[in-house]
């Protein structure tokens, strides 16, 4: 990853975490204890920020690189606080990204 810059790294990252919350959101993988899915996490609460993010938890703005995929202190969201912050974390980094379709998984 040291090839990669930091905002490679933190593209890379958002990636991953969005296929996770896809994934989870469609029942294909258990759900992990990920920032995107806490009810602490508000996705880009400062936009236009470096730290676009805020944790209510911690009262700090945070940035992609600082986001966790495992939280010992998450606290799930609701259902439609975490399809908000899904919505706002795919498309803080401007315009909407396209959802990769996931195909069932087969029996």
């Amino acid at each position: 990853m040291d090839e990669l810059s930091d905002e490679d790294q933190a593209s890379m990252l958002r990636g991953v975490l969005t296929i996770i919350s896809s994934l989870q959101e469609r029942g294909y993988i258990p759900v992990a204890q990920m920032c995107v899915s806490c009810t602490n996490f508000r996705a880009n609460a400062h936009p236009g920020e470096a730290k676009a993010h805020h944790c209510a938890l911690l009262d700090a703005a945070i940035g992609d690189p600082e986001l966790r995929a495992q939280c010992d202190d998450h606290v799930p969201g609701s259902a439609e606080l975490q399809a908000e912050n899904r919505a706002k974390f795919m498309t803080a980094a401007g315009a909407p990204k396209r959802r990769l379709p996931v195909a069932p998984p087969k029996p």
